[in-house]
């Protein structure tokens, strides 16, 4: 897998050259949205970034019934259906932290939203956008 903070590199140092230079990135953690992407990955030249939420994917599953890393595995299994190669995905985990627990006291939010991004961090997901705007 690519090192993100490598690639947004090069991405910058590219455009300050004026060379446009972008990345494909898609926010959907719905297999039918993501295959339709991949599916056109003779067009995509660069990697591609695939981001799910907190409320999609996490430890407990999420609306999706995935928690990362079997989110990831099926991106992977997908990514290969049509000779997409890992090494050119990137994951990004979008609104991480304590977003799906509105409920929860602040002390069980953040143990869970801590443990969110562990987890995402752990499966190998590079992109981890922490979202502190949500008031407990």
């Amino acid at each position: 897998m690519p090192a993100a903070s490598d690639l947004f590199q090069e991405i910058i140092s590219a455009q300050n050259k004026g060379r446009p230079k972008g990345l494909v990135s898609i926010c959907s953690s719905n297999f039918q949205v993501l295959e339709a992407v991949i599916s056109q990955a003779e067009n995509i030249k660069g990697s591609l970034l695939i981001e799910s939420t907190s409320n999609q994917v996490n430890q407990y599953g999420g609306y999706m019934n995935l928690t990362p890393l079997e989110f990831k595995e099926k991106v992977y299994a997908l990514a290969g259906k049509y000779n997409f190669p890992q090494d050119k995905i990137l994951l990004g985990g979008d609104h991480l932290g304590v977003q799906p627990w509105p409920e929860e006291s602040e002390a069980e939010a953040l143990e869970k939203g801590c443990r969110m991004v562990y987890d995402y961090a752990r499966a190998g997901f590079s992109k981890i956008h922490l979202d502190a705007s949500i008031p407990l």
